[in-house]
């Protein structure tokens, strides 16, 4: 039997998510304020690059990590699941996306 979380251990997840959530926005301010482009020789321009390159990278993988422990993965599969489910059952048209199509179509 799974025991009860108690609410030291949810808090300290929480506060845990959000030091995870400041360092993905350092991250993103960081790559959106420095180009490894401006940079003068190829030198700096390699060394950059790579430190930008591994730095996205880790914030990726980190972002997949914040997204799975805070439940956005879960919650997403759990409502495709039962858009699939609606979909057999019956599947409506949008009706912009209809009227995009025929639109479409009529243009050839």
């Amino acid at each position: 039997m799974a025991r009860k979380v108690s609410k030291n251990e949810l808090n300290f997840i929480e506060d845990r998510l959000v030091d995870l959530e400041k360092q993905l926005d350092d991250i993103k301010i960081y790559l959106d304020t420095h180009s490894w482009m401006d940079k003068e020789s190829d030198t700096a321009k390699s060394k950059e690059f790579k430190f930008q390159s591994e730095l996205f990278d880790k914030q990726f993988v980190w972002l997949e990590k914040y997204t799975d422990l805070c439940g956005v993965v879960d919650f997403y599969k759990e409502q495709n699941t039962t858009k699939e489910v609606k979909l057999r059952e019956g599947y409506e048209e949008n009706p912009l996306q209809r009227m995009l199509m025929d639109d479409t179509l009529g243009d050839e």
